[in-house]
Order: C-alpha cells, then structure tokens, then sequence
C-alpha cells in the first residue's frame, strides 16, 4: 500500500501535496482499525499517492497501558520512516482491546513484518525520544480538543486545520471535504 510514496517520520505523502489530514488513532481501538482496514486505502490509492494529500498519523494512547507500549513502538517506528506499514499491520492483526495480546513477541511478529529490526525498535521504544513523540502526538489529540478515537483534522498544508467531522467511517465521508479543499485552491 505505502510503497513508492514518500514517508518521512509521521507523514506520508509529498510535501508539496496541496492538503493535509491529520489523523489521531490509538492502536487499540477497533474503530481506528475499521478506518485504517477499509477507509484509508482507498484515501492512500486516490489522494497520496498522486500528491494530492499528505496523511500526519499521531499515535495515542487514551485506552490504557498496552496502547502506551504501542505507541511508544509507533514513534519508534516513525523515527525509522516505517510508522505508517508497522501501525498499518498493526491493525490488521489487532487483538481485544487491554486483553494482553501487546506482548513483546506481538510486536516483534509486527515489527519484522513493517521491515523493522525487531530489537533495534524495541531499544528505540524504550527511549526518551519515543516518550517524547509519543507525548507530542497525545498534547496535539488534546489541544486540537479530542477525546476519542479515530479523531481527524483537514486543512490546507502550512494553513489552519479544522476538526473533521465524520458520522461514519466510509471513503465517501472523506471524499466530499478533500475533494472541496481541492477544488478550492
């Protein structure tokens, strides 16, 4: 899915890709899985990877412990510009939520998969580094005044952006507010 398209840290996409969606998700939440499964692809294959959009994905960790080793490991990942394929896998093989299944051999079995050296991400998860990305993305969820997952903001790249209201998790629901800020610049 993300092959060919630039990725620097959290962002995929060009730089110079006229609009920015900004995407909160804890890597528990199964609402979040529903929109990386079946909404983003679709978002990826007809705005990113034409230049278009450009996706920022902040890891949150509001549904508890094993969401705050997960995005220790997904700031960790996005310092190896590999967040979007470990949280990406991540989701397609998440378990129930705080039911234990964010073991280390969970996330090794994720890490090898996204193309990470397993103990090099696990070293880098454990640093200051990674619990300050993962606090930045936690401040940014707050100050932009959310407190649920998936939670999504839109605007132009470099301008204002303003909370995106969705009533249900379907490409369609995207399309409309991208496709007007395209139309509009």
């Amino acid at each position: 899915l993300f092959e060919g398209i630039p990725q620097k840290g959290a962002v995929l996409g060009s730089s110079k890709a006229p609009v920015t969606l900004v995407e909160y998700v804890d890597l528990q939440c199964p609402f979040c899985a529903q929109y990386a499964t079946q909404v983003s692809p679709a978002l990826v294959e007809k705005y990113v990877r034409p230049g278009k959009l450009r996706i920022e994905q902040r890891t949150v960790r509001i549904l508890g412990g094993q969401s705050e080793i997960a995005a220790r490991y997904s700031a960790a990942a996005a310092a190896q510009n590999r967040m979007f394929q470990f949280n990406d896998l991540f989701f397609h093989n998440q378990g129930q939520e705080n039911s234990g299944y964010v073991t280390a051999d969970f996330l090794e079995g994720i890490a090898k998969g996204a193309g990470l050296d397993p103990a090099q991400l696990a070293e880098q998860a454990d640093s200051t580094a990674a619990e300050r990305g993962a606090d930045a993305a936690e401040r940014s969820f707050t100050d932009a005044g959310f407190s649920s997952t998936p939670s999504f903001t839109l605007g132009r790249t470099g301008g204002a952006q303003r909370k995106l209201q969705i009533t249900e998790l379907t490409a369609e629901s995207f399309t409309q507010p991208i496709d007007s800020l395209l139309n509009s610049g």
